[in-house]
């Protein structure tokens, strides 16, 4: 396998964890409640159709909550989501999906269906865990050796 062939890897065959979801009228206390149980830093925010229609992470609990006033364990999650998040399609290479993630500066990114419904988040650690088992050598090697350099565009 060369870079080329990790770079055009559909990401819908990647490893998954199970998706995990929540209402838009769901309790921010109880959203990140479920986040820390399920070790997830990111999760979908659904409609009643299931369709997506924002993502909560780690970053959002920092930057948009005040947690200065002791309410915001009731707000719905609605009120502090990034509404609209940026999504990929599930027959999407992974290299579409990295500049997806570079553009926005996401760490996680929504991977949906054809009707707008997530199936998964991919996440920065998922790719690096992907790559790292593609070139186990190259990634995982203690001290680094200094000698393997890129001769080509992708690799060589």
């Amino acid at each position: 396998m060369n870079l080329k062939d990790v770079a055009d890897y559909p990401i819908r065959k990647l490893r998954r964890r199970s998706l995990v979801c929540v209402s838009t009228a769901t309790p921010l206390l109880e959203v990140v409640d479920l986040m820390h149980d399920k070790k997830r830093g990111a999760i979908a925010v659904v409609d009643s159709e299931g369709v997506m229609v924002g993502i909560f992470s780690i970053r959002d609990l920092m930057r948009r909550v005040d947690h200065t006033n002791t309410r915001w364990h009731s707000l719905p999650v609605s009120e502090v989501m990034t509404p609209r998040p940026v999504c990929v399609a599930e027959d999407e290479s992974l290299s579409v999906a990295l500049e997806l993630m570079e553009e926005g500066g996401f760490r996680h990114l929504p991977r949906v269906d054809e009707r707008g419904r997530p199936t998964a988040i991919l996440s920065v650690r998922d790719v690096l865990v992907y790559i790292s088992e593609c070139f186990p050598k190259e990634f995982l090697n203690l001290p680094v050796d200094p000698t393997n350099t890129a001769t080509q565009p992708w690799g060589g």
